[in-house]
């Protein structure tokens, strides 16, 4: 289901360059370190699209540009024409800090959520973030749980602003699809 790709629990997210287009290389990594290159992911029109590193051509993934709904917006994580995900940013929920929803691609029931850690880190990132947007990294935390079962962390790593590490080692049954977790990395990495 995953491939030998994605047979990590913990992966390293990096923005490649500072400027358009917005490009990210994703790496197996343990600790903050980036171990072995896997995809690089580039945007194409509203689409996010990770490719395999080594081959270059073959995608592994890609995210759509998102859609409003009522709870939020909802984004389909596909690789291929199979719906591996949805992943929902649910606005009512997330006035103060940040909560994510991943949805089962073809049946449809909540696999996991993710929330932003701390109160007070989320609604002083808001107010920096609106007076000196992309000047000042502040922390970035959020706590992926299945039910109410802590199984893993995405968190921005200290000293530079667009380096992310997920840790999935609390879900050793791989109920989360990687791809689905680096496709919310990568739209909480992007400000989406």
């Amino acid at each position: 289901m995953f491939g030998a790709d994605l047979a990590s629990e913990a992966f390293v997210l990096e923005r490649a360059g500072r400027g358009e287009p917005l490009a990210w290389r994703i790496a197996a990594g343990a600790g903050g370190d980036a171990t072995a290159l896997l995809a690089v992911v580039t945007r194409a029109g509203d689409r996010l699209l990770a490719r395999r590193a080594a081959g270059g051509e073959a995608v592994l993934f890609e995210v759509d540009g998102g859609r409003p709904v009522e709870i939020g917006r909802r984004y389909e994580v596909r690789a291929g024409v199979e719906s591996v995900a949805v992943i929902e940013h649910r606005f009512r929920a997330s006035l103060v800090r940040a909560n994510w929803a991943l949805v089962h691609g073809r049946e449809g029931y909540m696999v996991a959520w993710a929330r932003e850690d701390a109160m007070g880190a989320a609604l002083g990132r808001r107010i920096v973030g609106w007076a000196a947007p992309g000047r000042l990294p502040m922390p970035l935390g959020f706590t992926v749980l299945i039910g109410q079962r802590e199984v893993g962390r995405l968190a921005r790593l200290p000293g530079r602003e667009d380096r992310y590490r997920l840790d999935l080692g609390g879900d050793p049954g791989r109920e989360i699809d990687r791809r689905a977790a680096l496709g919310l990395a990568l739209l909480v990495a992007s400000g989406r």
